[in-house]
């Protein structure tokens, strides 16, 4: 009787596999294998004779990953191929299960050594310039990146592709399951490798294209600390983001310190922003280097110390900036003491360490690639006193300017008009008129041709002057009385051109019946002008103002842009325009009259205006301004100056944000990023806690005990386990 596994009379028969194919011919198969063994051989025998043999050449070119990829290549070809000629079928493996393994082993081994080569390229010498150099190098040279990658990825997928052999009879044999096991866990290692390697690389790769969506994921910084240690503020990358120069920097610190880990975390953290960006370690052991530098760096990177050999030269700790090119570049040197400083705890405990790398290093290369920007404050008519340092002064801005000193970028200067300053200097950035009051006729000529305007007496207005000066100003006004009337600066007519208007009244409120020129002020909602953005939401601040005018946006159009910049935040508020009536007496009416009157929209008491120019090519006139190109910052206006002032900024809990507030503005009008930055945190403060763990006696017994006695119930309960199980 046939069994049912047999075939139908009728049906055709099947047809060999491609391993029945190959195994017929076995001997044939070894043969070419053998062959190809030879042809890989002809590869290390060229190396040596174009590396080593002929003259100028090395064994250690010679040597390297290639040859020994070669040389292991061909001897496993070769054994391979000898094996299957030589293999005879037995009780144990057949000729189907010989070619089988010798295939399963040939390609796992190539495959190895071809994944293994593929891994140790970019550490030769003539690789690792090439993925050291960065995006731009590897643009260059893409085939060495591709050879990379071949090997790499096409050696992990032969060792794939040769275990599929052993797919259905690993079970059946004992030595293909060993093989399969074997060359798996080889595999899986090498191909965990790879994508460490992959996943570890992607940080220090930039975004390639604006399709790139991949880098940018791994090369992000995800930092949760307090004091972000370990990322660079939106300052710092607009700055950086703007070098348009190499900038290298030589550091000399100890390694292994905090200060180093911190400066090399901030450092990497920059190279990331730019590629523009070099750095370089430099320990007392590096005396060769230093050497070098020395003789081109010597005064900046040594100071002169006496021991009792007299007088020596000895390396500074720190670190040395160099921006430009070789042939024009500028230097600075930071030193250690500017970097960290110790902020002992109060109580005696641990402290905190605090960082302020990053704003040393942002403040040196502003101060590098912009040099000081000079900013003049008008003197003379009324202003605020420049040279005014007390801090109960309300007459003066000396505390202002020591902070703004600080930031080493700005060169603060005064100006009055005299027959030896008849006009604003040429280097001026911005001028500031911080409470001007009835400024005389020749320095309101001044500040007109500042801004491009010249007064014309015949029709008693102002005109634009052709190809003019297109300066920046800073208008801080104030209540000024005279005669139960405000006091005009002279500047009402330029202002007007700019489409702002100062009105003669006075800005009150009975949030504080007992002072009620006390008004809160903040950032515009509607305003789209970055100041406004960038201290308003989500962390919108409030400052405190007192005796505060309006400042209107005109209506208009052409190439003159005025926007809101602050407005009021007290209510109820209301604008008085009898200057005649005290403010207490008309905050005292007001509370008293049940149906008064109250402003349903915060007051206007600041505006920043912009203007646009006409495209590059087109006429100057308002048609071409208004299809023009970029609009550039010209003035902003606001509606009190005493905020700046000694006793301003000091009173109250609003002194910092007032910093910020003016260093914002002086940031829009000179068109600089750094907009929203604190003047008085500069430094962008990295601070790291030091914890001290007190513990009394009692408390310090259990962390003793409880660990220990968790680890023996554990072992007990796990025997316990064991013996349960083999129990059953």
């Amino acid at each position: 009787m046939s069994s049912s596994q047999e075939q139908p009379p009728n049906a055709a028969p099947s047809r060999p596999s491609a391993l029945a194919e190959l195994a017929k011919h076995h001997k044939e198969t070894g043969y070419v294998l053998i062959g190809l063994a030879v042809l890989w051989a002809v590869l290390p025998i060229y190396l040596l004779v174009k590396e080593a043999w002929l003259p100028k050449g090395s064994w250690a070119n010679a040597l390297g990953p290639v040859f020994f990829w070669a040389v292991a290549g061909s001897l496993i070809t070769g054994v391979i191929g000898a094996a299957a000629v030589l293999a005879t079928p037995g009780r144990k493996l057949g000729e189907v299960e010989i070619i089988r393994l010798l295939l399963l082993v040939l390609g796992g081994a190539v495959g190895i050594i071809t994944a293994l080569l593929g891994l140790a390229l970019p550490f030769t010498h003539a690789y690792a310039p090439i993925f050291l150099g960065g995006v731009e190098e590897w643009r260059k040279q893409p085939v060495r990146l591709y050879i990379v990658a071949m090997a790499l990825v096409g050696g992990l997928g032969l060792t794939f592709l040769s275990l599929q052999l052993s797919r259905g009879v690993e079970r059946e044999s004992a030595l293909m399951r060993r093989l399969l096991y074997g060359f798996n866990a080889v595999f899986t290692t090498l191909l965990l490798g790879a994508v460490l390697l992959l996943v570890n690389l992607l940080p220090y790769v930039p975004k390639l294209s604006r399709y790139d969506f991949v880098t940018p994921i791994f090369a992000g910084t995800y930092d949760w600390t307090q004091s972000r240690l370990y990322s660079l503020s939106d300052r710092s990358r607009a700055t950086l983001a703007d070098l348009k120069a190499p900038l290298k920097i030589y550091v000399f610190l100890n390694a292994g310190g905090s200060t180093s880990e911190q400066v090399e975390t901030l450092l990497e953290n920059c190279r990331g922003v730019t590629p523009q960006i070099s750095w370089e370690t430099l320990s007392t052991l590096d005396q060769t280097r230093i050497q070098e530098l020395g003789r081109e760096y010597k005064a900046k990177i040594t100071e002169e110390v006496m021991d009792f050999r007299g007088p020596q030269l000895r390396l500074r700790e720190g670190m040395l900036v160099v921006y430009g090119d070789p042939s024009k570049e500028q230097t600075a040197f930071v030193p250690r003491t500017s970097l960290v400083k110790e902020d002992p705890s109060p109580d005696g405990g641990g402290g905190q360490e605090v960082f302020h790398g990053e704003g040393v290093l942002l403040k040196t290369i502003r101060s590098l690639t912009e040099g000081k920007q000079v900013v003049y404050f008008t003197q003379g008519d009324g202003e605020l006193d420049f040279n005014d340092n007390k801090g109960d002064s309300i007459e003066g801005v000396g505390l202002l300017l020591t902070v703004l000193k600080q930031h080493e970028i700005y060169d603060l200067k005064e100006w009055k008009f005299t027959k030896e300053t008849p006009k604003v200097p040429d280097d001026a950035e911005v001028v500031v008129a911080a409470r001007p009051e009835k400024l005389k006729p020749d320095a309101l000529k001044a500040i007109y041709e500042y801004m491009g305007y010249t007064y014309d007496e015949a029709n008693s207005g102002l005109t634009e002057i052709p190809k003019g000066r297109h300066g920046r100003l800073f208008v801080l006004t104030g209540v000024s009385l005279e005669n139960n009337q405000m006091v005009r600066s002279g500047l009402e007519p330029l202002l007007g051109k700019f489409g702002v208007q100062v009105g003669d009244d006075h800005v009150l409120t009975l949030q504080n019946p007992n002072r009620p020129t006390l008004i809160q002020v903040e950032t515009s909602r509607k305003s789209a002008n970055p100041v406004a953005k960038a201290l308003g939401a989500p962390n919108r601040e409030l400052f405190v103002f007192e005796d505060v005018r309006t400042v209107k946006a005109l209506p208009g159009g052409g190439a003159v842009k005025a926007e809101e910049l602050l407005v009021t935040a007290s209510n109820p508020v209301w604008v008085q325009t009898d200057l005649t009536e005290k403010p207490s007496v008309a905050a005292a009416a007001k509370a008293k009259d049940a149906n008064a009157r109250f402003s349903d929209e915060p007051i206007i008491v600041a505006v920043a205006v912009s203007e646009t120019g006409p495209a590059p090519g087109m006429p100057n006139d308002p048609i071409h301004s208004r299809a023009g190109g970029e609009a550039h910052p010209r003035l902003i206006v606001v509606g009190n100056a005493d905020w700046i002032s000694n006793l301003g900024l000091v009173s109250g809990r609003d002194g910092k944000m007032k910093y910020d507030l003016f260093t914002s503005c002086l940031s829009w009008l000179r068109g600089e990023p750094d907009i929203g930055a604190s003047a008085v945190n500069l430094d962008e403060d990295k601070v790291r806690p030091r914890f001290t763990l007190s513990l009394s006696p009692d408390v310090s017994y259990n962390m003793w005990l409880l660990p220990l006695g968790h680890m023996i119930l554990a072992v007990i309960a796990a025997g316990c386990g064991v013996w349960l199980v083999r129990r059953r």
